[in-house]
């Protein structure tokens, strides 16, 4: 549980993790190198399984990310914008001005123009994962500035 709280304050999410741990460590004992000490070893199986639970929760953050992007689109792309998403737009717009240069653009080109974070990052000359980390920062600064905006925090 130790391990699993390192990760997560969420007992009921700790203790699946745990679970989890315990199931892949019963159906892989064969597998045991007894040079190791087991609890070593089971401490590296319960910390494989947080990191892949944990990479598919970030897989499914992703997927509403995307549907939200996609969801953008299409208000940008309309021409009238009906009372809150008008002003959510022009919020938008106020945020990304506060935005440095390449982080702004990483942004429009992936959330307004549609563009793959590989496209982005040959056309900026910038590594993938620095476009996913520029993406990132710009959402995260658009969502405080909303929820600021907004008194939603």
């Amino acid at each position: 549980m130790r391990i699993a709280f390192n990760f997560t304050k969420q007992r009921e999410t700790a203790l699946e993790w745990v679970n989890l741990g315990f199931a892949k460590i019963f159906l892989n004992l064969a597998k045991y190198d007894s040079s190791m000490p087991l609890g070593t070893w089971m401490g590296k199986v319960l910390s494989n399984v947080i990191l892949d639970e944990l990479r598919k929760e970030r897989r499914h953050a992703d997927r509403h990310i995307e549907a939200d992007v996609q969801s953008l689109r299409h208000v940008e792309g309309s021409t009238e914008v009906p009372g809150a998403a008008a002003e959510l737009m022009h919020i938008m717009e106020r945020g990304l001005e506060d935005l440095p240069p390449t982080t702004r653009q990483v942004f429009k080109l992936y959330a307004i123009e549609g563009y793959p974070h590989q496209e982005i990052a040959e056309r900026l000359r910038i590594p993938v994962g620095t476009s996913h980390w520029h993406f990132s920062k710009a959402r995260k600064h658009l969502q405080h500035v909303i929820n600021r905006t907004w008194n939603l925090a």
